[in-house]
């Protein structure tokens, strides 16, 4: 008896354990795919602004600075639409993808743990 509730505790433990490392491999490069493209828009945008005070710097007269600063402005609500659209995409695109493992493990657990209680005899049209 001992060892047969051993067995079968062993069995399910072990059906829910392979889904969930799965999920955290898929979970954790997922996570650094995100890091890395959030990565890559710091770059830009510090680049941007880098260039930016860099001809904010060499202005010689008033009269430049304020076009200097309006170019500066609207370079930056053009990169602030086109990071956002992006910001977007990327978390649509992650959270399809972290559906999609959800349910792949919910999947692979589940009837695992449906076909044990069938074998047990203890399923019943109500579960």
């Amino acid at each position: 008896m001992y060892n047969e509730s051993f067995e079968q505790f062993f069995k399910t433990n072990n059906n829910f354990m392979t889904p969930i490392n799965q999920w955290n491999k898929a979970a954790t490069e997922l996570c650094q795919r995100i890091t890395q493209q959030n990565m890559e828009l710091f770059g830009e945008n510090s680049t941007r602004i880098s260039k930016q005070m860099k001809k904010l710097s060499s202005i010689k007269n008033p009269k430049d600075y304020f076009e200097v600063l309006r170019d500066c402005l609207n370079e930056d609500i053009a990169a602030t639409v086109q990071n956002v659209n992006k910001l977007i995409h990327h978390t649509l695109e992650t959270t399809e993808e972290f559906s999609e493992l959800c349910g792949t493990m919910c999947e692979s657990a589940m009837p695992k743990t449906h076909t044990h209680k069938e074998k047990s005899g203890k399923h019943t049209d109500t579960e």
